[in-house]
């Protein structure tokens, strides 16, 4: 399992190892990437106006609904995925392996971001299901943070 899971009382962080991003997709009002080895694979959407750092600096607030804003994430494809982290707050945080990151934060009334797993990955990642982060596929009433 490429996954290893670290629980704080303020935030979770999941560590993985051979995560590489092997999809963008770009979707009416979110955007979304997707990792897949042999074993498992994950993805993560985000439908919420998020922050793209890269590991040169550079900063750009995203609106996935701007699709003309997107073009700096096609730098993503091929990264690995090292670590996703979220906090009690619900926001989330991505780093890839060249130390660029993404950030989401919470939305007072729509789910800012959603991840979901299978094979190796499935019932390990959290989820965004209305307004409070879970740990699941469909986990809707299992609080990650309790």
């Amino acid at each position: 399992m490429s996954a290893r899971l670290e629980e704080a009382p303020e935030q979770h962080s999941w560590r993985f190892s051979d995560q590489p991003v092997t999809q963008l997709l770009i979707d009416p009002g979110e955007f979304r990437f997707r990792s897949s080895t042999l074993s498992e694979s994950l993805e993560i959407r985000c439908g919420v106006p998020f922050t793209f750092a890269e590991a040169d600096g550079r900063e750009w607030i995203i609106d996935p609904e701007a699709h003309a804003q997107l073009a700096p994430l096609l730098t993503l494809l091929g990264r690995m995925l090292e670590e996703m982290e979220i906090s009690r707050d619900g926001s989330l945080s991505m780093r890839f392996g060249d130390s660029s990151r993404i950030r989401v934060a919470p939305h007072p009334k729509y789910e800012a971001w959603e991840a979901h797993g299978s094979g190796g990955l499935e019932g390990r990642l959290p989820l965004w299901p209305r307004g409070r982060v879970t740990v699941g596929v469909v986990a809707a009433n299992s609080a990650a943070f309790s």
